[in-house]
């Protein structure tokens, strides 16, 4: 029979051996639903690019027009399916990295073509400016817009608070475009480019995609 102390040693080396396999469980565990956050937020990642280089692809910027050094003209068109673009419009100077976020009623005012108008869009004459509606917009926080800057090579979004000098809020507008319907948007600046201090006009196209704003085009303006 053995003794207390080899009972004693036997007690010790078993809770020893459940506390190593307790262990080895727990980490197990910690591992296993690591991988699985990570395999959900790279799936979740992977949805969004793939959903937003359809919308990029459906997306086509028609052409731009420099009406005047005030007046600048871009025409939108979708195609295969309808959709909901947002327009941001930002500056910037001296290819700097940094953009300015340009205030709607105050750096510059937006309209787009009338669809009722019958406007024809190379006839751009003083005639057809009362043509032209105002857009709607939305104001929302710049931690849920993300761009990308051309100019840089970037690849990745960025959050656009880290973009415009901590701007918390911004206001785009709001447009639905049908396949093969182009829209016409027109900007003009209310104050000079030395005003503004910017040199390129940039016009962001942006979609929603779970709550937030990612751009998928773009275009821009050189200013005099």
């Amino acid at each position: 029979m053995p003794s207390k102390k080899a009972r004693r040693r036997a007690q010790a080396e078993l809770i020893g051996a459940l506390i190593m396999v307790g262990a080895v469980l727990a980490l197990g565990m910690a591992l296993l639903s690591l991988y699985s956050s990570t395999s959900s937020t790279e799936k979740l990642a992977a949805s969004r690019e793939v959903f937003l280089a359809r919308q990029s692809s459906m997306t086509l910027v028609m052409g731009k027009i420099d009406v005047s050094p005030s007046t600048k003209i871009v025409i939108l068109s979708r195609k295969l399916s309808p959709c909901t673009l947002y327009i941001l419009v930002l500056g910037s100077e001296d290819m700097k990295y940094n953009m300015r976020y340009l205030t709607p009623g105050t750096d510059y005012v937006m309209d787009i073509a009338n669809d009722n108008s019958s406007l024809v869009y190379f006839n751009l004459t003083a005639a057809n400016l009362t043509q032209w509606v105002k857009p709607t917009t939305v104001v929302v926080s710049s931690d849920y817009v993300f761009i990308k800057d051309i100019r840089i090579g970037e690849t990745n979004y960025g959050m656009l608070t880290n973009k415009i000098g901590g701007i918390r809020f911004v206001s785009m507008a709001k447009l639905y475009l049908m396949p093969n319907y182009p829209i016409m948007i027109r900007i003009t600046l209310l104050r000079t480019p030395q005003q503004l201090n910017i040199d390129t006009l940039w016009i962001k196209i942006l979609v929603q995609y779970n709550g937030k704003y990612y751009q998928i085009g773009e275009t821009f303006f050189t200013l005099a």
